[in-house]
């Protein structure tokens, strides 16, 4: 699960995968900041590991479809509230 704050911060924890959520507290996969860059078409995340960005294909207030490349491939990823 995603969860991305007005404050500019987001977390990253494992959600249904996890077998037993209701035993322990949510386990944070990673952590750090975001923001809006390039007229709002650019989402630039930071954690301690460094930055990432990615390019919004579409964004409304249920759906955030995001692509980016790397040195193993082109990745497209859609997100639904």
């Amino acid at each position: 699960i995603y969860t991305y704050t007005s404050d500019n911060r987001f977390t990253v924890i494992p959600g249904a995968i996890k077998c037993d959520t209701t035993k322990y507290a949510p386990t944070v996969l990673a952590a750090g900041t975001w923001s809006l860059q390039n007229n709002e078409s650019t989402l630039v995340t930071g954690t301690n590991a460094g930055s990432k960005t990615f390019t919004i294909e579409y964004l409304n207030d249920f759906q955030l479809q995001i692509s980016y490349q790397d040195a193993t491939g082109y990745y497209r990823e859609l997100f639904m509230h």
